[in-house]
């Protein structure tokens, strides 16, 4: 009699152990992992304003691997990006100035998913799941501009995910994946200034060289120089500039004026584009900002706008001495 219990308690626990097996068994299901194709290139205009689409993609996603990877218990559901948050529902690409975000658009062939269609991720749901993913559900995926973005850079690897947390805990259901690289790259060239300090030396200027107000000595010549790159190879664009008076920061004249250790007085300093005069204005690359002049067009290379400086005389009377000014320039690709 008691070897019979002994036989029926170890029966007993062998299908308790039976049943644990069998739901961890179904708890560790196939891992989904989705690959989203993306266009190779998302050419992008460095000029658009913040919060602009770069790009979108309406995509009906389909599992890479074989088998299920879902279960029927009852669980919660939660989407999140792999990716550092930006706050917003917006999330870091690793590419500066370049956001993501994702939803479900619908599509899906299971009984409660997609969850909260329309929502940007991260989001989460509750609901009894069949057994095995659908093969195919629904998503859109937005790039977003969240500052300035500079050469691009390249889309890679995970950024998104699934996971489900039910009797059994919480384990990561399905991955998504970019299945190819992305380049992000501006379709106008990205210039830098090859000198971005230039100095002028305008020289001993006699006083007698000039005549009344309105007069001016000779001419100095200078450039500005851009390396331009990374843009399409046949794209150009338009260089605009703006000159901005270091002393005074509202002066809107053509004439730059003097620095506060200068002695000299009577005089201002003017800078020519040919034989045109330049205005200063306000330190901002905005389209149309006052006094904002064309330099040329150009594509990728070396960019050279070449200029010249000269004092004009701008009071009855002139005081010799020193007559410095500093000016900062501002450009603009349109």
């Amino acid at each position: 009699m008691k070897k019979f219990i002994a036989l029926l308690d170890l029966f007993a626990v062998g299908f308790l152990l039976s049943i644990l097996s069998s739901l961890a068994h179904a708890d560790i299901a196939p891992q989904c992992n989705y690959a989203i194709p993306g266009p190779g290139t998302v050419n992008f205009d460095s000029d658009v304003p913040v919060g602009s689409l770069l790009w979108a993609t309406n995509y009906t996603v389909a599992v890479v691997n074989s088998g299920q990877c879902g279960l029927s218990l009852l669980r919660v559901f939660t989407f999140e990006f792999t990716l550092p948050s930006l706050g917003g529902k917006l999330h870091d690409t690793g590419i500066p100035g370049v956001g993501i975000r994702m939803t479900f658009t619908g599509g899906a062939d299971w009984t409660h998913l997609p969850c909260n269609p329309g929502e940007w991720w991260p989001t989460s749901c509750s609901h009894v799941m069949p057994e095995g993913m659908p093969t195919a559900h629904g998503i859109r995926i937005e790039l977003i501009k969240t500052g300035e973005i500079g050469t691009g850079g390249t889309l890679q690897g995970m950024f998104a995910r699934y996971s489900a947390f039910g009797v059994m805990g919480g384990r990561i259901l399905a991955t998504y994946n970019w299945s190819a690289p992305i380049i992000i790259k501006p379709s106008k060239p990205t210039c830098t200034v090859i000198n971005p300090t230039v100095s002028v030396f305008l020289g001993r200027t006699p006083r007698n060289e000039f005549n009344g107000v309105g007069t001016f000595s000779m001419s100095k010549p200078f450039s500005i120089d851009l390396r331009c790159s990374e843009g399409d190879a046949e794209s150009t664009f338009s260089v605009y500039t703006t000159l901005t008076d270091q002393t005074d920061s509202g002066n809107l004249t053509n004439a730059l004026t003097l620095t506060n250790d200068s002695t000299a007085s009577g005089v201002k300093i003017q800078v020519l584009n040919g034989s045109t005069v330049l205005g200063y204005g306000p330190d901002s690359k905005v389209i149309g900002n006052p006094n904002q002049w064309s330099a040329g067009t150009t594509g990728n290379g070396v960019f050279i706008i070449p200029l010249s400086a000269r004092y004009i005389q701008t009071d009855e009377s002139i005081i010799s001495g020193s007559a410095n000014g500093r000016a900062t320039f501002t450009m603009s690709y349109q």
